[in-house]
């Protein structure tokens, strides 16, 4: 396909046709330029570096050995005045039961 002698939107209709009409071709391949040797070069550095670089984590980071997610069953009432508690402090639920959890191990004091 030849660069048309006015752009698209100017052509008649007729004009159009004519212009357009060997991408209605069933044999029609679109033309894809080759990169020149400096830019496929750079791509493949590009590539190689994002290959090298390890991923950034997303999420929160680690605590202590990270955590673990365990199912324990509470009473409702319990656990509703836990919340509470926790909301009160500006602090999370799974934040108020490793505190606990530490104070009566001895590993933390109140």
């Amino acid at each position: 396909m030849t660069k048309p002698a006015k752009p698209y939107p100017k052509m008649t209709l007729a004009e159009l046709r004519a212009a357009t009409a060997d991408l209605e071709a069933p044999d029609f391949e679109p033309k894809v330029d080759e990169q020149m040797p400096a830019e496929r070069a750079r791509m493949g550095r590009i590539l190689t570096e994002l290959k090298a670089k390890p991923r950034p984590r997303t999420g929160r980071p680690p605590v202590g050995k990270g955590a673990a997610k365990v199912m324990v069953a509470l009473e409702r009432a319990l656990l509703k005045r836990a919340d509470a508690f926790a909301r009160r402090r500006k602090s999370s639920r799974s934040a108020l039961i490793a505190r606990g959890l530490r104070v009566l191990m001895g590993e933390e004091t109140l």
